[in-house]
């Protein structure tokens, strides 16, 4: 849903400033909601701080990731997926990301997934789900007839990316917490994309999500789900604190293989196959071989039992952990990346 980047020098304008003080009254009401009173002292004592100092912004991890502990909380106990994230990327980002930053840190990233999902370019209608700033549909929207971008709220750099890349009239924008997808009708989309997305619902949002993309994916569409390996260390800011094992801030669940692939067969999908080697080394494939690049499930679950077998060696070991990542997410079992069929 969200993209970590560095906190935007400067102070908050009059207008942001505005905004912030909203969104953390929006915050306020709905955790009272919840009624449960170590929360809200809990969540009083944290922004005490940025309301003694409207001026104060984010700027060490520790910040964040308290931010993120905090905010995981919230969400488990309120559902509120809007106000979470709004809030957040207000907290970090006072000013969105301007186009400069943007241009450094996420095109490089953008343009290695563009082309390793070049093979997106086959299906009509592509719906991606937690979209963030839209970049990876901007870049690729023009070979679809139609690309739908949804995400729980506006992401402050969409309007300057739609700007920066004008993808055309076949490029839409949807606001959805991606749960039941009541806006697309059924079977209506060639191919779902969850993309660093289902790592940030609750389980049985997540469920939901699966079961709804069933339901507006045409007979013989696709639904494509990436997201961070539950083998090995925590992928979210919980990886810059080696005490944790498991994921504290907004990565509310992270997926094995085996998982994913449960909770995507109990919505009716088949043909379950996983990304074997990492896409960098494989987009200067022709698209035909690229599709070559999925396994189906058993042949990828062997390669994650020899991740789960020699994590344990690395774990306490911060050199060994890094070359541990390092040389698995090259075979793709730092992450599962599943494509599955909807029959007919």
């Amino acid at each position: 849903m969200t993209t970590e980047v560095r906190t935007t020098a400067g102070s908050r304008t009059a207008r942001e400033l505005e905004q912030f003080h909203s969104l953390t009254d929006r915050l306020v009401s709905v955790t009272k909601k919840a009624e449960d009173a170590q929360l809200a002292e809990d969540l009083a004592d944290f922004l005490s701080s940025y309301r003694d100092d409207p001026q104060k912004l984010p700027r060490e991890s520790r910040e964040l990731f308290d931010a993120q502990r905090l905010l995981r909380r919230v969400l488990l106990a309120t559902r509120d997926y809007s106000i979470v994230y709004e809030w957040y990327m207000a907290f970090k980002n006072p000013h969105g990301v301007d186009q400069e930053v943007q241009m450094k840190l996420f095109w490089p990233h953008v343009t290695e997934a563009a082309t390793a999902l070049a093979w997106v370019k086959d299906y009509d209608c592509v719906l991606e789900c937690g979209s963030g700033a839209s970049s990876l549909g901007l870049e690729l929207a023009k070979h679809n007839h139609r690309w739908i971008a949804s995400d729980i709220a506006h992401h402050p750099s969409l309007d300057r990316a739609v700007e920066e890349f004008s993808p055309g009239p076949n490029f839409e924008f949807i606001i959805s917490d991606g749960t039941n997808l009541q806006e697309i009708p059924d079977g209506e989309v060639d191919l779902v994309i969850s993309r660093s997305f289902f790592e940030h619902l609750l389980v049985d949002d997540a469920e939901s999500h699966v079961r709804s993309a069933f339901r507006v994916l045409r007979p013989g569409g696709q639904l494509f789900v990436a997201c961070p390996s539950s083998i090995g260390p925590p992928s979210d800011i919980t990886q810059r604190f080696p005490e944790y094992d498991t994921p504290q801030g907004l990565h509310i669940k992270e997926y094995n293989l085996g998982e994913l692939s449960e909770v995507v067969r109990a919505a009716g999908f088949t043909s379950i196959h996983n990304r074997f080697v990492r896409s960098r080394y494989t987009s200067l494939l022709p698209l035909r071989m690229q599709r070559l690049n999925f396994l189906p499930e058993r042949a990828s679950r062997v390669v994650e039992i020899g991740a789960e077998k020699t994590w344990p060696l690395a774990r306490f070991h911060p050199r060994r952990r890094r070359a541990w990542r390092r040389f698995w997410a090259v075979l793709g079992a730092a992450s599962v990346s599943l494509l599955a069929k909807k029959p007919g």
